[in-house]
């Protein structure tokens, strides 16, 4: 197969023999000389492609980055930062660079071998004698670029493949290397020619690499050295855990709980070590790689002294040993994150009224469930509005009736608890006919439960990953999910009774080049939208089976919504930004004021008035559709927070990782 590599087009697949592509008739051959055969990654300012070298004998594959760059001066500046490190050992050999049209090429040998989230997905999680080897292998590396003040800018399992040639680890896609902030700031302090690349990437606001690993101070656009560290220590818990790094910080305790989801426990020396790694604040956290790998030979000689002391005086090891556990087992405070400092609306509106819902634990008597309740992860209303589906973290779904009950503190506890789920429930949906519930989460699975009995029609499986988001299409007969494996699966759920269902998979449509966060359907049904990590949102033609159109954002998308007559479609994106797009003409309409956490969730209200949006830390805001204007801020929960409104009401009702959920009344 021949890949367009232009950044625009909109069907990029073409013949392997093809000379132009038959989508916008640009030349497949680049410099009349590379074939690209399909995307690997896709950065904020990057993309990188796998590709044929059709000029040597054996064409082999190699790897070519596109970069972004429009100007000369920047793709020179681009040179000198791959040039800096290119003597660098386990990075990949590079062969060329050169421009084409606006954009920056730099081609690489192309690396044969899996790399560490394919490692986790063949052979399970880490254990602590693979993560110091890990440590001890990527840390000279990255000293090593460091000393030359690079930031590689981009650190995740993806892009440390095992070379399969010799086992060794390689660091690859430095499509995001910049210079440290520091050094570029203190550049243009003493300069007035154009920035180059890396000192652009580095000035404050310019963010680059993956949201889940990027360490706060990079998030900001102000990375330094120690930022890396920080995505290294995200690695490492990810492997450990096999969990995304969102889900394993607790914003109610500004901490990290990585240790309540180890299989097999680590020593505490190894656990100090990475918690310093992922300290939020700069002061706290390791100023250097060398720094590191101090702490972890030191930390690996004392269990050898011990064992040696130990046959002269085991008496005077077990008291030393003692004293040692009292000193460095002594818990520490990590900095508490900066709270998000909102401005009021500039005119007064009517407060929504809250009512409050706790929620209890439920023990039922024939399941073995989590000792408590947990986080709210997910949560659904039903058409009706009389219904309301939340799901949890110990696997459950809770049902309600939302009666008059509900709006008293002292009632609504769950009608009935749907167990089924072998992990955490991240999304929830109820079709629009009111008959099923789909759920979706850690497990991997997609279940089709009845709305009415609770019964469990369908497991659907087929996801090679966690299961982020799930949608019914309008007339309930088509089911969509997506998630970490990055493609869509479409599932028709006409065969289905009160008892069970013969649920097929009806399409998967394949395009996106990172995990899939969102799902919405227009309201025709023949079109969906998603958001994906690879920081593209796609509107999908069912009946074609592929994207018609792209909206590129310059970060991760984590939520779309769709206003209710299906004109206005709304995003959000791990850099806080939330915009409103015109759905048929893929135009702007408004870029909503940057928050200072990403919102996780949006939801539109029924008469398509109102946008809700709710972020990682608890904060929800409301929005005027139409004109983008903030409307007001309401404040009741302390961490993650989904959405969603009543059909039939203005009522917004809100699940969170706080443990609780919330009915708000919004004025008319």
């Amino acid at each position: 197969m021949s890949y367009c590599f232009h950044p625009h087009c909109q069907s990029p697949h073409n013949d392997r023999s093809a000379d132009r592509c038959q989508s916008c008739g640009a030349n497949l051959l680049l410099k009349s000389r590379y074939r690209i055969v399909r995307p690997l990654s896709r950065g904020s300012q990057h993309q990188t492609f796998l590709a044929v070298d059709q000029h040597r004998p054996s064409q082999p594959y190699c790897t070519i980055q596109q970069f972004s760059a429009a100007t000369r001066g920047e793709i020179e500046g681009a040179i000198n930062l791959i040039e800096a490190a290119c003597d660098l050992p386990q990075l990949p050999d590079f062969s060329a660079f050169f421009e084409d049209g606006n954009y920056g090429y730099l081609v690489a040998d192309y690396i044969e071998g899996q790399n560490l989230a394919e490692e986790l997905e063949t052979e399970g999680r880490w254990s602590e004698r693979q993560i110091r080897e890990l440590l001890k292998e990527i840390l000279p590396v990255l000293q090593g670029m460091h000393d030359r003040q690079l930031i590689h800018g981009d650190l995740k399992p993806e892009n440390l493949i095992r070379r399969e040639a010799d086992g060794k680890l390689m660091l690859v896609d430095l499509g995001s290397v910049r210079y440290s902030y520091s050094v570029a700031t203190s550049t243009r302090r003493t300069t007035t020619t154009q920035p180059t690349v890396g000192e652009r990437n580095a000035m404050p606001g310019r963010i680059s690499g993956s949201a889940e690993y990027a360490a706060p101070e990079q998030l900001k656009g102000r990375a330094v050295p120690a930022s890396d560290l920080y995505s290294l220590g995200a690695i490492c818990i990810r492997l450990l855990t096999d969990m995304t790094p969102f889900y394993l910080f607790d914003p109610h305790t500004n901490g990290w709980t990585w240790r309540s989801h180890l299989k097999t426990r680590v020593s505490p020396a190894l656990g100090r070590l990475l918690d310093r790694l992922l300290e939020t604040s700069l002061r706290n956290r390791y100023r250097s790689a060398a720094d590191v790998l101090a702490d972890l030979e030191r930390k690996e000689r004392l269990p050898q002294a011990i064992r040696k002391w130990a046959r002269w005086d085991l008496a005077a090891t077990v008291g030393a040993g003692v004293a040692l556990a009292l000193v460095t087992l002594m818990p520490r405070s990590p900095d508490p994150l900066p709270q998000p400092a909102f401005q009021p609306a500039p005119e007064p509106v009517p407060e929504p009224k809250l009512y409050h819902l706790p929620l209890r634990p439920y023990s039922p008597r024939t399941h073995t469930l989590s000792s408590g309740w947990g986080s709210v992860w997910s949560i659904a209303v039903s058409p009706d509005g009389r219904t309301l589906v939340s799901g949890g973290e110990d696997g459950t779904l809770q049902i309600r009736q939302l009666d008059s009950t509900c709006f008293h503190t002292s009632g609504c506890d769950p009608d009935r608890v749907l167990v089924g789920h072998t992990g955490a429930v991240w999304a929830v949906a109820i079709s629009p006919d009111g008959r099923f519930i789909a759920s979706a989460g850690k497990d991997r699975s997609v279940k089709l439960w009845n709305l009415q009995t609770g019964t469990l029609l369908e497991a659907l499986l087929g996801h090679q990953g966690e299961v982020f988001d799930v949608a019914f299409s309008p007339d309930s007969r088509t089911l969509a999910s997506v998630g970490e494996d990055g493609k869509v699966r479409l599932w028709a759920t006409t065969k289905v009774s009160r008892r069970y269902a013969t649920i097929s998979s009806r399409q998967i449509l394949r395009g996106h080049t990172d995990e899939v966060k969102s799902v919405v359907f227009l309201p025709q049904g023949d079109r969906l939208v998603t958001g994906s990590a690879d920081g593209t949102i796609a509107l999908w033609d069912l009946q074609a089976g592929r994207a018609i159109a792209r909206i590129s954002q310059s970060s991760p998308v984590w939520s779309v919504a769709m206003s209710p007559d299906g004109r206005t479609l709304a995003s959000s994106t791990a850099d806080g930004t939330i915009s409103l797009w015109d759905v048929e003409t893929g135009q702007s309409l408004h870029t909503l004021v940057r928050q200072q956490y990403p919102s996780q969730s949006l939801a539109f209200s029924p008469d398509g008035r109102t946008l809700a949006s709710g972020d990682v830390h608890g904060t929800i805001e409301r929005w005027d559709a139409t004109t983008g204007e903030r409307l007001g801020v309401l404040k009741q929960h302390s961490g993650w927070v989904d959405l969603a409104f009543d059909p039939k009401s203005q009522m917004l009702f809100s699940g969170s990782y706080d443990d609780s959920i919330a009915f708000w009344q919004m004025p008319r």
